[in-house]
């Protein structure tokens, strides 16, 4: 299975497994350990924090394109999404991350945890900025 595959299969789903799982308690914001415990089930590791931020910084299965705006990056399915929420997609922070699961006709669609309580979908334009339930922007991706 890929790491796309198993966030999608995830849809749905609330804090519960993932943060029990991993040792956090059901009020961590979990949008990262969502992304790490996908990676676990894929044999990836993406490093032992619960925040999107720090796991930029891993040494694992993704390389951080550092500073590569989506503008000038390509994107593929099963890369990590690090949004901004500031949709800003050239400078603020990385606040939630995201696994990208379908890039088609110049959209990308991500599946996150922490999304409504929920594992769900979000959308965002090729170049980074958000459309319909997206947040934020893309500030960077973590390719595999």
């Amino acid at each position: 299975m890929s790491l796309a595959s198993t966030a999608i299969n995830e849809l749905g789903n609330t804090s519960h497994k993932y943060c029990s799982a991993l040792g956090y308690s059901d009020s961590t914001a979990w949008c990262a350990i969502f992304a790490r415990w996908c990676g676990i089930q894929n044999n990836m590791n993406f490093g032992s924090s619960a925040v999107a931020s720090e796991l930029r910084g891993i040494n694992g299965n993704f390389v951080l394109n550092t500073g590569v705006a989506p503008s000038s990056n390509i994107p593929k399915v099963g890369d990590l999404a690090f949004v901004n929420p500031n949709s800003d997609t050239k400078q603020g922070s990385v606040g939630h991350v995201g696994i990208i699961t379908n890039i088609s006709g110049g959209k990308i669609t991500t599946v996150n945890g922490n999304w409504g309580g929920k594992v769900g979908y979000a959308y965002y334009h090729l170049n980074g900025t958000s459309y319909g339930t997206g947040y934020g922007s893309i500030l960077i991706y973590g390719s595999n």
